[in-house]
């Protein structure tokens, strides 16, 4: 009966003291406006004295307290961890940067390359990197076209290095819109549904091909089927969606227009060839 009467005598001094507790708070709640700011305004000015007293006598760089930066290319920036320039530069990157992910390695060397550059003779065939003439050249990367390019010639005129930099060229002139080009290969493209279950939706790398707002279809013709019509969808797909798309291929180095659609028609389909021949514009590059 004791240890019941103990329990009654803790829980009512628990419940007093709660009590205790919530009038101290409505009473704090209860005061006016003023008086908070009597208490309150003291103490931001100190702070702000105090700050305005370091940052007068600070000569450390990098400090956080008066907001003293280094940016990474070695400019001293205040407010800020980046200098406008290396931030404009670092949101260019980030909007590149899936075109870029895209790209072989042993082709990067041309992004961003001078007409020159690209004419500059290989060192593995001893020609020219690029098939056409510098001002050819030069044109094509000033100004890329938004439609569909098919690159055609013979092997090693550098249709691929071409339009991987007309491809760069392209979005570089308006990345905020054009983010999500992309490179790929048909050998590639070919395999994305094998082993790609039909439950899943579809395969990443043929949603991708039909969302970008641009892709560079490389070595057309070179993969050995399209069995699971990943490419036909691609090409049927983005032609439907008004979407340029650019295609090289060695299929046929001649420049005769309908034996490059005739050769297509065989490999594909008429509605295929169509789409390519007819809706594009060729690029020839040492057609003999």
């Amino acid at each position: 009966m004791n240890d019941d009467n103990d329990d009654l005598d803790k829980l009512a001094e628990r419940s007093a003291e709660l009590r205790r507790q919530m009038g101290a708070e409505a009473s704090a709640n209860d005061r006016p406006p003023a008086s908070w700011l009597a208490d309150i305004v003291p103490a931001i000015m100190a702070r702000q004295v105090e700050a305005e007293a370091h940052a007068a006598a600070c000569t450390d760089r990098p400090c956080e307290r008066c907001e003293k930066f280094v940016c990474r290319c070695g400019k001293p920036v205040d407010g800020a961890t980046e200098c406008p320039v290396c931030t404009a530069e670092s949101a260019l990157k980030a909007q590149m940067r899936t075109t870029l992910a895209s790209i072989p390695e042993d082709f990067r060397w041309a992004l961003g390359a001078s007409a020159a550059t690209l004419r500059q003779l290989s060192s593995r065939t001893g020609k020219p990197c690029v098939g056409l003439d510098e001002a050819a050249i030069a044109r094509a990367l000033a100004a890329p076209p938004a439609q569909n390019l098919h690159f055609r010639g013979r092997v090693g005129a550098g249709k691929t290095t071409l339009a991987i930099a007309m491809l760069w060229a392209w979005v570089s002139a308006a990345p905020h819109k054009r983010r999500g080009a992309i490179y790929v290969e048909a050998s590639e493209l070919a395999r994305a549904r094998g082993g790609h279950s039909l439950g899943d939706g579809e395969a990443p790398l043929v949603a991708r091909c039909l969302r970008a707002p641009l892709i560079l279809l490389d070595d057309l013709g070179h993969e050995a089927n399209d069995r699971d019509n990943a490419i036909s969808d691609v090409v049927y797909g983005r032609a439907r969606a008004a979407k340029p798309t650019w295609i090289t291929t060695g299929i046929v180095a001649d420049a005769d227009p309908n034996g490059f659609a005739a050769a297509l028609a065989d490999k594909y389909d008429g509605g295929f060839a169509r789409r390519v021949v007819e809706m594009g514009k060729p690029v020839r590059l040492g057609v003999r």
